[in-house]
């Protein structure tokens, strides 16, 4: 142990210092410093970026949810002088609740469009009914770039911009502000004793055995590479059961020659191993059904005036859910007896709407365009036939029950 060997190393052994490294030494320090700082800048960096762009993205995404895209609505319903009114009297106040029955032709949904050419949309732009509708919202026009906080504003602006024009997919669909009303005149009945709603969503159970599950696993993985590192685990469990699946087909086959038999693979398994294949069951969502409601309502007459509106009233729901004839074309150009004669128009529809005063009740559910499905008429509510002097039934019992011909959706549904 000396001054300059002070830990007693053996003299042949050198000592690497900074100022004693060969040039290759030092390449190999200076590779390894910058490898490591540029690695640690990457993780850096892409924290950085992640950070910001969900900053981003919930900024915007809050945006948009403050400033949604507007569902179209039906115009505003006008309560006219002349409307059949259930009872007659008193008159409606802003504090009355009734229902209010308006009817409008039937719009062919996949036409080119309800008035037979291009349609007009909230913008006031033309667009062909037949091309699908709604206008997708581009995010990376719209300014989902790098630097993100610079870009928060010019999405803002797109997407105001998008808004404004109305172009949603729901909208193209129930296409509400484009509906043509009837010459008929609006009926007004008193609020029924039993008003509900109902919504359905079907789901059903599916079955899929391990090959099928391990092919939509694998073609569901994002990624090309993980696809196919997936689709490559399939195939070796495929690899795996090719014994059992020869096994149970000469098994089938031999008991359906000997017997004629017909038996599956879960019988095979199960009546000699006791296994049989895992179903691997899920619940997938189906569709929805359109809503139907019925309304009921019994009339009485208290006068003269009374009797003849409420003939009125039951003949013009039989009228309006009933088709017609004397059909004069068809897809515009095809007319003649031919057409007249072996054709008939559609019935018209009808929108029901609960209200208060002169607008729409919001704290009852409304429905969308509804089709006359079925009226029932009872002339005889009280179990014995009784008229007054001219002939007028003294109480009528009308039945009506509609189906609405639009799906609601999660967008409206506060309204329907």
């Amino acid at each position: 142990m000396t001054e300059n060997n002070p830990h007693n190393f053996h003299e042949s052994v050198g000592t690497i210092r900074p100022d004693n490294r060969n040039l290759f030494q030092k390449g190999q320090d200076n590779v390894r410093t910058w490898w490591y700082w540029r690695n640690k800048n990457n993780k850096d960096y892409k924290a950085f970026l992640n950070k910001e762009r969900e900053e981003y993205e919930e900024a915007f995404k809050k945006y948009k949810s403050q400033n949604p895209m507007p569902v179209s609505t039906y115009p505003e319903l006008t309560v006219s002088s002349s409307a059949l009114r259930y009872p007659a009297s008193p008159a409606m106040g802003p504090d009355s609740d009734y229902v209010a029955f308006k009817f409008y032709k039937y719009q062919p949904p996949w036409g080119r469009s309800f008035g037979g050419g291009p349609e007009t949309m909230p913008d006031g732009s033309k667009s062909n009914a037949q091309i699908g509708g709604g206008t997708y919202f581009d995010t990376e026009g719209a300014g989902d770039m790098w630097p993100y906080s610079n870009q928060l504003g010019k999405a803002k602006t797109a997407w105001d911009n998008h808004v404004a024009k109305g172009k949603s997919v729901l909208n193209y669909y129930n296409r509400a502000n484009q509906y043509t009303p009837t010459d008929d005149e609006m009926i007004m009945l008193y609020m029924p004793d039993d008003i509900s709603t109902g919504y359905k969503a079907n789901w059903g159970g599916k079955s899929v055995g391990a090959a099928g599950r391990a092919d939509l696993v694998a073609l569901g993985t994002p990624g090309m590479a993980a696809k196919g590192i997936n689709q490559a685990r399939r195939d070796l469990q495929r690899f795996d059961r090719w014994a059992l699946d020869m096994g149970v087909k000469a098994i089938k086959d031999s008991v359906k020659k000997v017997s004629g038999d017909v038996l599956n693979d879960d019988n095979v398994t199960g009546g000699i191993g006791g296994v049989v294949q895992n179903p691997n069951a899920e619940m997938l969502f189906e569709n929805i059904e359109m809503r139907t409601f019925a309304l009921k309502y019994k009339l009485v007459p208290r006068s003269a005036i009374e009797a003849e509106i409420i003939s009125q009233i039951t003949k013009l729901f039989k009228r309006n859910m009933l088709p017609g004839t004397q059909v004069s074309e068809v897809f515009q150009w095809s007319r003649g007896n031919g057409v007249t004669n072996g054709y008939i128009s559609v019935p018209d529809l009808v929108r029901v709407s609960f209200m208060k005063g002169g607008s729409e009740n919001t704290r009852l559910p409304q429905f969308k365009m509804c089709a006359l499905t079925q009226v029932d008429v009872n002339y005889t509510p009280d179990g014995q036939y009784a008229t007054y002097y001219d002939g007028t039934p003294v109480a009528t019992e009308l039945t009506l029950n509609f189906q609405e011909t639009k799906l609601i959706y999660k967008e409206e549904a506060d309204r329907y």
